[in-house]
């Protein structure tokens, strides 16, 4: 059974931004990234570790989950992680991971905060952003049951690779992450190809659609204007709702034996679709 994560659209935010971290609650997003890596510069970084706790209850005051994104250099994890047990934050997404040792000693030192701090255990999300970490992808997913999703990081894949973070291209490099995900159960959160033009909504729609039908769940984005485009296309429509209550009925009538819905077979697997579909419509 693959895990599922309840977050349709998962917004960044500059964790040292005071602007940004004001505005985000008001933003419609199911869950909102207080970001200490990429999007705070190295001078913000000891500000934005201890403004965390404020600005996670300010970020999810209308009820968004909050994670953070931690530093790839252990020098900054550490105190990253420091601050995230501080705060409270229950989700953290690892960068730049590329193997299963990495997430071994992350774990281990978050049991030691989370005895210290007396925290409930605390889950991980895995950003893939290199050709190792690909490579790696199943012994990595599969390495600790703190891990909960895993997340292609397009730029820098594409980067490494050489190519364009177009879907063509980009939908070939995911299939590893795909797979490992699926394979141990783990959820998958992104788009195929790059997320960076916020203002080609149509393009981003487009990636999302097609991030989707391959089982990703949700996906990560950078500006308010992503959020409501990343609601709309992973939330089912009333059809796709209506076909999954159908199934569910269909093969509960059936006494759990295969039976047909509108001219095709019902059974197990099937079921199994329609059962995460409407968990995914909140139903």
């Amino acid at each position: 059974m693959t895990t599922w994560v309840p977050w349709r659209s998962l917004l960044y935010v500059p964790a040292h931004n005071e602007k940004f971290v004001a505005g985000a609650a008001r933003r419609g997003a199911d869950a909102v990234i207080l970001d200490l890596e990429d999007g705070v510069p190295p001078p913000h970084k000891d500000a934005a570790r201890r403004g965390l706790g404020e600005a996670a209850l300010r970020v999810g005051a209308d009820g968004a989950d909050v994670l953070a994104r931690i530093n790839r250099p252990w020098a900054l994890a550490w105190r990253d992680l420091e601050a995230v047990a501080t705060a409270g934050i229950g989700w953290i997404i690892l960068p730049k991971v590329e193997t299963a040792a990495q997430v071994g000693v992350i774990a281990e030192f978050l049991g030691e905060l989370e005895t210290l701090h007396e925290r409930e255990p605390t889950r991980l999300l895995l950003l893939i952003e290199s050709a190792r970490g690909l490579l790696a992808a199943p012994d990595i997913i599969g390495s600790s049951p703190r891990v909960c999703a895993a997340i292609p990081g397009n730029e820098d894949l594409a980067t490494e690779l050489g190519i364009e973070p177009e879907p063509a291209s980009m939908l070939h490099t995911h299939m590893p992450l795909i797979l490992a995900a699926r394979a141990a159960g783990v959820a998958l959160i992104g788009l195929i190809g790059s997320g960076a033009n916020f203002r080609d909504t149509e393009a981003y729609r487009r990636r999302a659609q097609l991030a989707r039908s391959w089982g990703f769940g949700g996906a990560t984005c950078i500006h308010p204007a992503q959020v409501p485009i990343l609601n709309e296309v992973f939330t089912p429509d009333g059809g796709e709702i209506g076909w999954a209550q159908a199934v569910v009925a269909a093969f509960e009538a059936s006494g759990g034996n295969p039976t047909s819905v509108e001219g095709s077979m019902v059974d197990t697997p099937v079921v199994e679709r329609a059962k995460r579909l409407l968990r995914a419509a909140g139903r």
